[in-house]
């Protein structure tokens, strides 16, 4: 998968996240102590967004039914969300986020 530009790092302040759109992708960029991550913006639970779910650690927590996931993996770390959500490999350069994504994502 291509590296893809998704957002300057500033931003997003620590413990926030933030919704862009690439392509037809509707991800979420999270900002947890510094530690960047990029996740698909819906819970596999509910079809929720995960827009304004409160970050912990390397967690994510959906508003709507406070479903926990891991963000390094994509697991889901409780009730009520059984199945994984998609994660992509994000890295940080010179103040700028990148992140693997599929190439057709127009």
């Amino acid at each position: 998968m291509p590296k893809q530009f998704i957002i300057d790092a500033d931003a997003i302040q620590a413990g926030k996240t933030r919704p862009v759109s690439v392509g037809t992708l509707k991800l979420l960029v999270c900002n947890s102590a510094g530690t960047f991550y990029v996740i698909e913006n819906m819970c596999s639970h509910a079809q929720a967004r995960l827009t304004g779910g409160k970050l912990r650690g390397p967690r994510i927590f959906c508003p709507l039914h406070a479903a926990p996931f891991d963000m390094r993996d994509g697991k889901a770390l409780g009730a009520p969300a059984k199945d994984p959500i998609c994660v992509f490999a994000t890295t940080l350069e010179d103040g700028k986020v990148f992140a693997e994504l599929p190439e057709s994502n127009d």
